[in-house]
């Protein structure tokens, strides 16, 4: 699938897939829904998917349900104030 491998090449950095690409710099932010995703939709192979799921508990994100969003947290001039 050539979607697939699109997105493996770009958001793939070696433990987890990364919430976001922009001009200047890549963001190493782990997104729980993305990653969670990813292995749901079988974008991430059995490999990637255990990598993530051990991002899940270094970054003590695999409690409590529901888990935050984002690790590590965004910082303030990144979020909208709504």
């Amino acid at each position: 699938m050539k979607g697939q491998k699109r997105i493996n090449e770009l958001f793939w950095q070696g433990a987890h897939y990364i919430d976001y690409i922009d001009n200047e710099n890549t963001a190493n932010y782990f997104s729980s829904d993305g990653n969670m995703l990813a292995i749901l939709w079988g974008i991430a192979d059995k490999e990637k998917g255990e990598k993530i799921e051990e991002c899940l508990h270094v970054y003590d994100m695999d409690s409590p349900i529901p888990t935050q969003c984002v690790h590590p947290k965004y910082p303030k001039n990144q979020i909208i104030f709504l």
